[in-house]
């Protein structure tokens, strides 16, 4: 039994629908679209109600524009409903009808100014950064090799340049006068010609003047036969720039050569890795600076509490200062990679990548300051073991100074808050702030700066005008000045050196 088949091209299929626009209905299956257009129906109606047109006019448009607002809200054509057909229309009447394609031309990569820069970031990305390292600093050693061609062509344009440069002997004019006279008989095919006049340079010597000679005709008559057996060569004025092949070690100024500019970065991966192996190094090389001083801290104390015999004090001194010049080379070193990745750092384009790795070389650069600290403290630890009774009595002597002044300059009650000070910790700042009638401030502020004029701590009084620094400073020289209001304070200088520093008072003078 043959199927019964119907064809199915002329049958029309629904309009595809947005199945998942889900409507909100207000009441049954009236929606808020359909509500909002039967509204502006209604405000419509009642506008034109409200007008002064005459009845006939006025009902025609009340009845247009109640039948279109129910058209618009409950009318679809062809499961579209009106207001969809009615902006289909209106698009469809402004829009353009008529395209003009142009062709735009973009140049190949190859062509592009940057495309050097490309490909060298590409075989950056491609290359280990450890290797890629190792091969700059190989090629970099690798001196310029020259064939052969390239030396001839060096040292005959080094001939050109020592023909044409300036002389610096004086220059005398000279005739040169002919060797025949033209009343003699001359053969045919020569003719007499002018004395030729030409510059020569010649240092100017102190020479008598030649004696004038006579000639003999026959002389003159060899002479002219010789003239004669020599082949005419005529001489032909020809460029100096005219060469047999290509110069290639010319001066650019005299090559046609393309120069494309191009900007040498350093990817961040390249100094982000050079930043981790620095912090690597610092953090290798503070343990070795802190054994160290440890060691020469322990042996100092066991060469004052047993006396060792000299030589082997000296070996130990000798030991400890080769291993102290070992870690200051490595420090510098440190010191100035730290300055080559600042520089680096410029370079970077992604401002958050720069930000984030100057914070870190700022961090290493503070480290690498405090390691200058630690090894000045271990020569001074070296010094003492190799001076230990000069030492003692030059502390002696600075103490008994020292208390011998107190004595005379200071009154009983200051004496009191030296010793008070003295219980303090190591390069704390603290003191207190007056003004010019010697009231406490409350509120001021007082900045710490180093001696590059950097802010290393920004304080505030108290109620009772004091201030003091939570931490302890790095050993150095600092500035202390305190601003309140308009009233203006003397600026104190303050030596920090590992030990308790006295309170500083600040008193306005205005």
């Amino acid at each position: 039994m043959p199927i019964n088949e119907q064809q199915s091209t002329s049958r029309q299929h629904p309009v595809p629908q947005n199945v998942m626009d889900v409507e909100f209905r207000v009441i049954g299956d009236l929606t808020i679209r359909q509500l909002m257009y039967l509204f502006a129906g209604m405000v419509t109606v009642y506008l034109f109600y409200k007008t002064g047109l005459p009845t006939f006019w006025k009902y025609i448009f009340i009845s247009i524009s109640g039948a279109l607002s129910i058209a618009v809200a409950f009318i679809p054509i062809q499961e579209r409903g009106l207001d969809k057909w009615l902006v289909s229309f209106i698009k469809a009447m402004i829009a353009p009808t008529q395209m003009v394609w142009r062709k735009t031309y973009s140049p190949p990569a190859y062509f592009l100014a940057d495309y050097a820069e490309i490909i060298k970031n590409e075989i950056i990305t491609l290359t280990p950064a450890k290797s890629r390292n190792k091969l700059d600093e190989y090629l970099g050693q690798i001196p310029e090799s020259m064939t052969k061609l390239d030396k001839i062509e060096s040292k005959k344009m080094e001939d050109i340049q020592f023909a044409f440069s300036k002389p610096y002997i004086g220059s005398i004019p000279v005739n040169i006068k002919p060797m025949f006279s033209p009343s003699l008989g001359m053969p045919s095919g020569l003719r007499y010609q002018e004395p030729i006049t030409e510059t020569i340079t010649i240092p100017v010597p102190d020479r008598p003047k030649p004696e004038r000679k006579e000639i003999i005709k026959s002389e003159i008559a060899s002479k002219m036969e010789m003239l004669r057996a020599i082949p005419k060569v005529i001489i032909k004025n020809e460029s100096l720039n005219r060469v047999d092949r290509v110069m290639t070690n010319l001066p650019a100024e005299l090559k046609g050569e393309i120069n494309i500019k191009t900007t040498t970065r350093i990817p961040k991966t390249i100094v982000a890795e050079s930043i981790k192996k620095l912090k690597t190094q610092e953090s290798s090389l503070e343990k070795k600076v802190a054994e160290l001083l440890d060691v020469t801290k322990k042996a100092k104390g066991e060469v004052q509490s047993e006396p060792e015999e000299a030589t082997q004090t000296q070996s130990r001194i000798d030991f400890f200062s080769e291993k102290f010049n070992k870690l200051k080379e490595e420090k510098e070193d440190l010191a100035s990679a730290l300055t080559k990745s600042s520089s680096n750092l410029e370079n970077l384009t992604d401002n958050e990548s720069k930000e984030m790795l100057s914070i870190e070389v700022t961090d290493l650069k503070t480290k690498n300051e405090q390691l200058s600290q630690h090894l000045v403290a271990i020569q001074k630890e070296l010094f003492e073991l190799k001076n230990p009774e000069s030492v003692e009595k030059e502390t002696q002597a600075q103490t008994q100074a020292d208390l011998n002044e107190q004595e005379i300059h200071l009154p009983p009650h200051m004496r009191k808050k030296i010793n008070q000070a003295a219980d303090q910790k190591a390069n704390i700042i603290h003191g207190i702030v007056k003004d010019k009638d010697g009231n406490l401030l409350e509120s001021a502020v007082v900045i710490i700066k180093d001696s590059n004029g950097d802010v290393m701590r920004a304080l505030k009084t108290n109620q009772l005008g004091q201030f003091k620094t939570q931490t302890a400073i790095p050993n150095g020289g600092y500035t202390v000045e305190a601003i309140k209001g308009g009233q203006k304070f003397d600026i104190i200088s303050v030596e920090a050196f590992g030990q308790p520093i006295r309170p500083i008072n600040l008193i306005a003078n205005e």
